[in-house]
């Protein structure tokens, strides 16, 4: 599968300007660096490029939007157009984000075949290599979106007909605190995503075993803990498979 974000996707960013966020190590970065139309496309104002809001089309496919700009940032003005022209179409969607507070926003407004995904690399402090919101703030308010979905699904609220899965990405993974395990666990994600830093960044990175403990921790706990390959290509000696299997149309079929 390489070291795309996600495999079996297929990714669309209808989202242009800078990123509210800012972190050190995006692999957007590097990017911008060396490639000039994607740094014209992510610099300045947020604003829509409705070439690729376009390429969201046809039926039964897995679409990742969004994964050059965080969507939920400065570019949250672009939510309602770009769910609107996802609603059209029958596919399977991703939206990812640090912000979790913006799912808030819009939960009854998404495809009915969605994933809430957040990013949460650790529980420590991450304020001087990005300006994202810190852990608390993403747990909270991921706690909340949980609390809310269930509510409506047991309302049986006649303007919710979706149950969207809600999925954590820990990438890339850094030093965590020995209470990492237990409220992820808490939040209970359908899916949980692990991948290391895959541009040498030289962030503060957990031991082989700390690696170890939180992947069984998870996996004992949790339905779907998948791993990703930049995870193997930093701890080469984890004794767990590699992910080989397309997740995002489980319990959607």
């Amino acid at each position: 599968m390489g070291k795309l974000m996600y495999p079996y996707v297929t990714t669309v960013n209808p989202g242009s300007g800078s990123c509210e966020y800012q972190c050190e190590f995006c692999y957007m970065n590097e990017l911008k660096r060396n490639f000039s139309d994607v740094r014209k496309k992510y610099s300045g104002v947020a604003r829509m490029d409705d070439k690729a809001l376009k390429k969201i089309c046809g039926s039964g496919k897995v679409y990742f939007v969004g994964s050059g700009v965080d969507l939920f940032g400065y570019q949250i003005s672009l939510m309602p157009e770009i769910l609107e022209r996802c609603c059209q179409y029958d596919n399977y969607y991703i939206f990812h984000t640090k912000n979790s507070y913006g799912f808030d926003r819009f939960l009854s407004k998404f495809p009915d075949k969605t994933i809430l995904a957040v990013t949460i690399e650790s529980d420590e402090d991450m304020n001087l290599i990005s300006v994202a919101p810190e852990f608390l703030v993403r747990f909270l308010c991921l706690t909340g979106i949980k609390r809310r979905i269930k509510n409506l699904t047991n309302s049986g609220a006649a303007n919710w007909t979706i149950k969207p899965r809600v999925m954590i990405t820990i990438e890339p993974i850094m030093k965590f605190t020995a209470r990492f395990a237990e409220q992820l666990i808490e939040l209970a994600p359908d899916i949980v995503v692990i991948g290391a830093d895959s541009g040498k960044h030289d962030l503060p990175e957990p031991s082989f075993e700390e690696v170890r403990e939180l992947i069984d921790a998870l996996t004992a706990a949790l339905p779907y803990v998948r791993l990703k390959d930049t995870l193997f290509d930093r701890y080469p000696e984890l004794p767990y498979e590699r992910w080989t299997d397309d997740i995002w149309r489980i319990n959607n079929e």
